[in-house]
This record gives structure tokens, C-alpha cells and sequence, in this order.
């Protein structure tokens, strides 16, 4: 098959909804990957099918290795127990012209439902060494007591009436102290989904967002990008998902949009709660109100010495000689106790393998791949507007050195 052909091939299957099983004695040859965990929400099943058999044979995908680098996905999804529930869906991601990626769906009949069906179960059995029902039982077990969305953004709800939202580490303490007052386990889950919800903002138009607001973005700037994101709350979140130049709306940190510390919060918190009760019953708290009886004499105050050691422990030095005395005192101690990164050990020990989608996230508003235009200017033009602005604003009335943004 010569690139044109490809190319006309590649168009062909654009334009098409649905792509029949041409060959099913070949389809049924397919393997799980052990390494794919199945998702599972209470009685529904994703399972990701690695193309492991012969794509052009069983469907007539042929994705012609030597002149481009297309990838298909397959993947079956299904009710437990219900054979009828079975739907079969193939992403093509086209690398190789400028048409974009498409979706297809494969039509299959009561016969073939049954057949794939009993395959996926006796893949279950020799891949993961157990049957799909005994799967989904243990999923619901680890899943029970998982935070809901509205609970999730309560939380973010909670930390912005409370601080200057647009200041990084205002939020990020804000953010510990909201979640040093959740159970172990509602820590773990508040993390789950947000790295859900940060998950699914990995768009390409959010990313031409995060260009514009940050002047340049990068694989680690998106990701803090999108931390930044979760904490402008629900509402703009979920908007920008949609439409990312809403973002224009909003009182906007230029070259500042880009929290890097707020997932490190859940760990910091759960650290928190362990290094107060590691204080109290080593006799630490009481020693050290004793040497330091001003500076400790606030209910909490010890508590808020152990946050700022672990959300800022590099911080410039405290112009006040005991201060900075009682700051070395607490991170010594810390150091010492080893409880610094105790949540490791915990997550990998409670969070569910893998971490599942939540329901929450099922009806999700979110930018279809093929919408975003080739310049940028006709993509976002109310935030490229705000963000030239901003820079001519900069250019007129320099800031002096040593001002913040």
C-alpha cells in the first residue's frame, strides 16, 4: 500500500460509524494484558483488548507500519452477567494525515455477544486468575467509602472562601488544612479524583490555554497548569473543559497559573496527622512549649510549625533568632521521626488498583479531539486578547525588582 493509498484508506474509515468483525475466528484469538487493569463501576466493565491478533484480518484496519505510526484501541464494555449489554468500541488515533482521530463502533449480533463474551471471561481467569464476578466484588470492597464528587469539590469550595485564591502557597495551606481534618481514607480518595479530574483535563486546547497564560508550556508546566485549574473550583473547571477561553473571565496570575505544590497536599496532610500524634506521644510538643512558651502558647501553633516544615521546608530563613531555633527544632524532629513520606506506604497499600473513574466524572462536558482550529488566535481569541493586554500593561508600567506577580 503506497502513502496515497493509506491516505485514501485512512479517509474510508473517517467517514464510516461502524466497522463489522470481517473475520471472528480471528478476533477470538485475542489476550488481556495483565498490566491493562479492568475498569469497573459497581456492575459495568471496561476492558482494554491489546490488538494482539490480526487487525486487517479481523476487521480490515490495516494501520501500514511502513508509512505511518496509526494506533487502534479496542475496547469491550458490558453489565456483568449480561451478554446483551456487550458493546465493542475502536479508537483510531491517525497519525499519519491531517484528518484526525475517529471512533468506530462494532455492530455484533446475540451470537457474537455470547462468543466475545465467553472469551472475556476465560481471558479473566488466565490473565488476572480469577473470575470477572470475584473481580468485581473485590473493586466494589476497595471502592466503598470513596469521596463523591460534591464532597470533592466542597473541599476546594471550603479552601477558596478561605484564602487568596490566587496565590499559590495561601492555597496550598489553605488546602492542608482542610484535608488534615479528614479521615486517613477520605485523604486517599480526595487524591484519587483529583488525579482523575487532572487526568481528564489533558486536552490540546487547554494545553493552547496554558500557553497563553503561562507564555509557554511544557509536559511538567501543563501538569502544574492543571493543578492550578482544579483550584479555580467546579463551575470553571467544568467550563473550561467545554471551552477553555472562558478562562478569560477570571482574574488571571500570568506567568504564575502553575501550582506544583497541591499534589503533594494530600501527602503533606496525611503526614501532618501522624507527625501530631508522633509529637504528643513522644513528649515532643511538651518539651518544646516548654523552650518556646511565647511562641507556642496559641492552641495550634505547634501544628502549623509542623505544615510549614513540610509544605515550604526550604524557605528563607526566620529574621527572628528563636523562631528560626524553634523551625530547626521541629524539622530536626521530623527528619528523625521518618514519618515525613508515611503516605507512600499507604497509598499503595488502600488505593485502588487502578484507580477507577469515578461516577462522577461520567457525564464530564469535554472538547471533542477534532474541535481545536490551527491558530490559536481563532481557538482563544478572548484569552489572547486579555493575556496582550497584560503584556503591554507590562511593557508601559515595568514592575520594580522584587515585586510579586
Amino acid at each position: 500500500m503506497t502513502e496515497n493509498e493509506h491516505i485514501d484508506r485512512v479517509k474510508q474509515l473517517a467517514a464510516k460509524k461502524e466497522l463489522p468483525i470481517l473475520n471472528e475466528a480471528e478476533f477470538l484469538t485475542f489476550q488481556l494484558d495483565k498490566s491493562d487493569e479492568l475498569e469497573i463501576d459497581e456492575d459495568d466493565i471496561a476492558a482494554y483488548i491489546p490488538i494482539t491478533f490480526d487487525a486487517n484480518k479481523a476487521f480490515g484496519l490495516d494501520v501500514c507500519k511502513d508509512t505511518s505510526s496509526d494506533d487502534i484501541y479496542l475496547t469491550a464494555e458490558w453489565c456483568i452477567g449480561d451478554a446483551s449489554t456487550l458493546d465493542l468500541d475502536i479508537e483510531y488515533d491517525n497519525h499519519s494525515t491531517l484528518d484526525g482521530d475517529f471512533h468506530l463502533r462494532v455492530p455484533l449480533d446475540e451470537r457474537q455477544q455470547k462468543l466475545i463474551l465467553a472469551r472475556l471471561e476465560e481471558q479473566c481467569r488466565t490473565v488476572y486468575g480469577k473470575p470477572l464476578t470475584d473481580i468485581v466484588k473485590e473493586k466494589n470492597w476497595q471502592e466503598k467509602g470513596l469521596m463523591s464528587k460534591d464532597e470533592f469539590w466542597k473541599i476546594i469550595d471550603n479552601v477558596r472562601a478561605k484564602v487568596s485564591v490566587q496565590d499559590g502557597r495561601s492555597v496550598a495551606e489553605g488546602l492542608y488544612r482542610e484535608l488534615i481534618r479528614l479521615p486517613q481514607k477520605n485523604i486517599l480518595a480526595f487524591d484519587c479524583l483529583w488525579q482523575d479530574y487532572k487526568d481528564e483535563a489533558a486536552n490540546t486546547k487547554l494545553y493552547a490555554a496554558a500557553c497563553i497564560i503561562n507564555g509557554g508550556c511544557s509536559d511538567d508546566r501543563f501538569s502544574d497548569f492543571r493543578d492550578w485549574l482544579i483550584m479555580q473550583g467546579q463551575s470553571t473547571y467544568q467550563q473550561a473543559m467545554v471551552a477553555p477561553d472562558s478562562l478569560a473571565a477570571l482574574t488571571i496570575p500570568f506567568n504564575d497559573a502553575e501550582w506544583m505544590i497541591c499534589p503533594r497536599i494530600m501527602g503533606n496532610a496525611f503526614a501532618g496527622q501522624v507527625l501530631q500524634t508522633y509529637f504528643q506521644t513522644e513528649g515532643i510538643a511538651k518539651s518544646l512549649r516548654r523552650k518556646y512558651p511565647e511562641l507556642l502558647q496559641t492552641p495550634g501553633a505547634l501544628n502549623e510549625q509542623i505544615m510549614l516544615e513540610l509544605l515550604m521546608p526550604y524557605r528563607l530563613p526566620d529574621a527572628d533568632w528563636e523562631r528560626q531555633v524553634l523551625r530547626t527544632e521541629v524539622k530536626h524532629y521530623i527528619k528523625e521521626s521518618k514519618l515525613e513520606y508515611c503516605y507512600g506506604r499507604f497509598y499503595s497499600e488502600n488505593a485502588p488498583k487502578p484507580l477507577t473513574k469515578a461516577k462522577a466524572l461520567a457525564d464530564l462536558p469535554r472538547i471533542e479531539p477534532n474541535q481545536l482550529a490551527r491558530d490559536i488566535a481563532d481557538a482563544l481569541p478572548e484569552l489572547l486578547a486579555k493575556r496582550q493586554a497584560w503584556d503591554t500593561d507590562r511593557i508601559k508600567h515595568p514592575r520594580y525588582h522584587g515585586e510579586e506577580r
